[in-house]
């Protein structure tokens, strides 16, 4: 009887194991989703800093050199953020 009991206990482990693993493996399909939503938006700052960079080197107006300045501020500091 004790092999049975050992077996038992053994197999209500490997459950847990395997839902804290099933657990974590969500978690990080999310974390990955988050990741590449975030990437997706910093590329669309960049292309809309590089618009409104044309538009000043067109311009010269001072409007659009803000805009430069805190798109590109907003792009550096996405780039700090680790994993992306």
């Amino acid at each position: 009887m004790r092999a049975q009991e050992l077996a038992n206990d053994l197999a209500h482990q490997l459950e847990l194991v395997e839902s804290e693993r099933d657990d974590l493996k969500l978690r990080l399909d999310e974390a990955e989703a988050v990741i590449d939503a975030v990437r997706k938006v910093r590329d669309e700052i960049k292309g809309d800093g590089e618009e409104a960079e044309h538009d000043y080197i067109d311009t010269g107006n001072l409007y659009d050199a803000g805009l430069v300045d805190g798109f590109t501020k907003a792009v550096d500091l996405l780039d700090k953020v680790d994993g992306l």
